[in-house]
This record gives structure tokens, sequence and C-alpha cells, in this order.
């Protein structure tokens, strides 16, 4: 018997428990239902799978100054792997450092750590072979971080509107993991003292071939991973 189907089923029903309302556990269990007639699985067969109940971290990761763009990746990759995002400054022997924030349950705050930090590698070699300019290769680099930052939200749209779509089609009411996780997350910063803003910006590419080649590039990586606590 396939334990990842059973830890999937369990997991659904955890998150039916954190859901919040009787009803959205009703539908889930409907769901968890429809799960163990498919499979010829019985409610037993998972009575006994444990679903650990992750704490929520923050990791830091040290940023560079006038390189945006490692951000807008380190903020893309946090949306589709259920963590927020934030990027702060403080002061280190007398030079203010810039500090990319990474929240959400650990494995998934590794997960965004060894994929945004893949992504940048990448990047910073891609641009490297290009054999311009510095500022070819700053636009190559903001290129591809607007092409993966799009991507990343494209994907968490579309797991948005099946998940809605599937809720129809079943008369269903499944709770939304990445509205969930956002909830969590944003309840712990708030109790941090931390409330997030809005803010992103920053100059347009200066050569338009570049930014077109960075895109090429982001449109191709990979961003998916079997990470830990990822629901598909």
């Amino acid at each position: 018997m396939d334990n990842s189907l059973k830890e999937k089923i369990a997991k659904i029903m955890e998150i039916a428990k954190r859901g919040g309302t009787e009803n959205e556990m009703n539908v889930a269990m409907q769901k968890v239902q429809e799960l163990l007639m498919k499979h010829n699985i019985s409610m037993s067969d998972i009575e006994n799978i444990e679903v650990k109940d992750e704490d929520i971290i923050e990791e830091r990761h040290d940023g560079k100054h006038g390189q945006a763009w490692q951000g807008e990746i380190y903020y893309g990759i946090s949306d589709l792997y259920f963590c927020q995002f934030y990027q702060t400054t403080y002061q280190f022997q007398g030079k203010r450092r810039i500090s990319y924030v990474v929240v959400g349950k650990e494995s998934n705050a590794t997960t965004v750590r060894l994929i945004a930090k893949y992504l940048i590698d990448l990047c910073e070699e891609l641009s490297c072979k290009q054999g311009q300019d510095m500022l070819f290769r700053n636009s190559f680099k903001r290129g591809f971080a607007d092409r993966v930052f799009a991507r990343c939200q494209q994907e968490v749209k579309q797991a948005t509107l099946k998940l809605e779509y599937e809720n129809k089609e079943r008369a269903l009411v499944v709770v939304n993991p990445y509205q969930l996780t956002k909830t969590e997350n944003i309840n712990w910063l708030k109790q941090k003292g931390i409330k997030l803003k809005q803010s992103y910006s920053y100059a347009p590419a200066n050569n338009r071939d570049a930014y077109s080649a960075g895109q090429a590039a982001g449109n191709a990586v990979n961003l998916k991973s079997s990470a830990t606590g990822r629901l598909n």
C-alpha cells in the first residue's frame, strides 16, 4: 500500500481540523472518503499515520545592495512554497546590510532557501556566459528574476483555480492550503510584532535584448521540488 497516498489523506484531515468551521471539516471528510473508496483503503489504514505539525520558523539570508532581482526570486519561491517573504536592513560593523527573511514551516522554509540559492547562482552563471558588459548582465538578471516570479505567481493561481473548480464540481469546500498557511504565517509575524508592507520596485532594464534573454532563461528553469510539506 502506498504510504505517500495515506500520508496525503492524513494531511487533508489535519488541514480540515485547522481550517476552522464544522462545515469545512465535513466537506473535507467527504474528500477523504472519496479517496478511500477510489484506492480501496480503509480508515484504519490511516489512523496510525502521524502528521507532524512543524513549527513556523524565520530564516534570514544575506542580500546585496543593488541586486533587487535576488529578493524577487526569494519572494516568488516563498509564495510557491507556502512561506512569507520580506526584507529588512541592519547595521553591521558600521555598514548597512540587507537581510532576506523567509517565514514558514521549517521544511518549506528550507526548500525556499535551497531553490532560491540554486536559481540565484544559476542566474549569475548564465549572465556571466553572456560575455557582455555590466549593463547587459544586470538586464539579463532582471529578466530572469521577473520571469521566475511571474511563473511562481501563475502556479499559485492555477493551483487555487483548480481547487475552486473541483470544489464547485463536487460541491466541496476544501480548505485552500495556500490561504491557510499564509494566514498562519502572518499571524505568527503579528505575534512577533512584525507587520509587512507591500512595497517592491526598482529601475527598469536598460537593455531589452538582455532582458528578453533573461526571461527566456527564467522560463526554462525547473521550479519543482519533492520538498517535504508541499501538498500536490
